[in-house]
């Protein structure tokens, strides 16, 4: 365990129970962007069909996890509205639709931290747009998607590693370009 052990939660989940550790430990100096060299500054367009897209036109498509399990979900909650409130059917029936829901947001959860750290090995810098998914999800069309790729939780998580490593993720205005070739002067810094 990385740091001095400050708190301990004890958490219980879908019928799992979890020990959370919140550890101190010192934080590597913050790199200034300035110096930062262009080739270990990475940036990405984030999307539906592909996840992330790269400065170097490399993507990543992104494994709609929600829609892929959605047929057993729709299946389970249909059973489960039939059951009488408080029964040992619906019980059952309770934990098994909170564990495949709790699946999904593991893999999803997987997916975002491996491409995290991917990304902070090989770089020190990451530029991302600052999205207003909040917006976007009054369209009703798209909301489901949207909210399946968890594009502020993504942006959350990189900033929380970013710190941790002395790294630095940058946010720009959606109509500013990501890619670097064509890329404005830097915004400003901050969550989506």
């Amino acid at each position: 365990m990385l740091g001095n052990v400050k708190r301990l939660t004890v958490k219980r989940e879908a019928d799992e129970w979890y020990a959370i550790f919140i550890t101190e430990r010192e934080v590597p100096h913050k790199m200034q962007i300035k110096e930062i060299p262009l080739e270990r500054v990475r940036s990405a367009d984030l999307g539906l069909e592909k996840f992330a897209t790269f400065d170097d036109s490399t993507s990543i498509a992104y494994p709609a996890f929600l829609r892929l399990s959605e047929k057993k979900i729709r299946h389970l909650q249909r059973w489960f509205s039939h059951k009488h409130n408080g029964s040992r059917r619906s019980r059952e029936l309770g934990k098994r639709l909170a564990k495949l829901h709790l699946h999904v947001n593991r893999q999803r959860e997987d997916f975002q931290n491996k491409l995290i750290n991917k990304i902070f090995k090989e770089n020190d810098a990451l530029i991302l747009e600052r999205l207003n998914t909040s917006a976007m999800l009054h369209n009703h069309s798209i909301a489901k998607s949207i909210s399946d790729a968890s594009w502020g939780k993504f942006a959350r998580k990189a900033i929380f590693k970013a710190e941790s490593l002395g790294k630095q993720v940058i946010f720009l205005d959606p109509w500013h370009y990501t890619v670097l070739p064509q890329m404005p002067p830097l915004g400003t810094e901050g969550p989506l």
